[in-house]
């Protein structure tokens, strides 16, 4: 009996290095909550630990690549990654990567990882203003992270200075009036204001730019190749989460 049960265990771990990798694309700034401390070892995030149990339960072995997020999207469009972390569901976004969906106009929020809250950084005396539709009292322009959906949307509005700053010299940029306001997910604006020397200077508006959830899609290839294995994917994504992040990042 002794026997048979290291010889299923040695099948277990020959498995598990067998096993093919599922590469995931993620932004090379340190972004939390997924941010690898700029080396080679991932930190094994709450986030890290949703998708890695989720990839090695439809068996493969996640690999996370760190680069721009320019790079990322056109990875996953040329069928170069296998997965992205983490994006919005857009229609543009769909005919790059797959979503779980509940309808063709609706990703289903059931398989996110996240719920996204976008703020507006600004500064406390500033004068700027949004009610949910549009800005009054923008002088320099509204900044985001660059290739991000927020970005597109003040571009839209007329109103993007594209930076392609951090978060800290974006906030920096603001102090010196060149820069009204910085859109950015909010966990990421508050763990840059714990170490932020000004952090008092700056403030968030009542209300947010963007709320939405964020996925992981796959690649088109990915879903091709291993139609079920996608659906799995997301399905154990949402294991993962209530196992990881019951509560979200709280």
């Amino acid at each position: 009996m002794k026997l048979l049960s290291k010889t299923f265990l040695l099948f277990i771990i020959n498995l598990s290095i067998c096993a093919k990798p599922f590469l995931v694309c993620y932004e090379d700034t340190n972004f939390f909550p997924y941010n690898a401390n700029g080396d080679q070892n991932q930190v094994l995030t709450p986030v890290i630990k949703t998708i890695s149990e989720a990839v090695s339960n439809i068996g493969f072995k996640a690999e996370f690549i760190r680069t721009s997020w320019s790079r990322c999207l056109k990875d996953i469009k040329d069928n170069k990654v296998d997965a992205l972390l983490t994006s919005l569901w857009t229609k543009e976004r769909e005919e790059i990567a797959v979503f779980p969906k509940k309808n063709p106009d609706q990703a289903d929020s059931e398989y996110r990882i996240l719920q996204a809250d976008y703020k507006i950084y600004t500064l406390k005396n500033s004068s700027i203003k949004w009610d949910g539709k549009k800005f009054s009292g923008v002088k320099q322009g509204i900044g985001a992270p660059k290739n991000y959906i927020a970005a597109k949307m003040l571009q839209d509005m007329k109103l993007l200075k594209e930076t392609n700053l951090k978060v800290k010299q974006s906030f920096e940029l603001m102090l010196k009036e060149r820069l009204d306001a910085y859109i950015v997910l909010e966990e990421v604006g508050e763990i840059t204001l714990k170490d932020f020397k000004e952090r008092d200077s700056i403030k968030t508006l009542d209300k947010n730019f963007l709320t939405d959830y964020l996925y992981i899609p796959v690649s088109h290839k990915f879903n091709n190749e291993y139609p079920e294995k996608t659906q799995q994917f997301f399905k154990e994504l949402a294991k993962a989460r209530e196992k990881y992040m019951p509560n979200g990042l709280l």
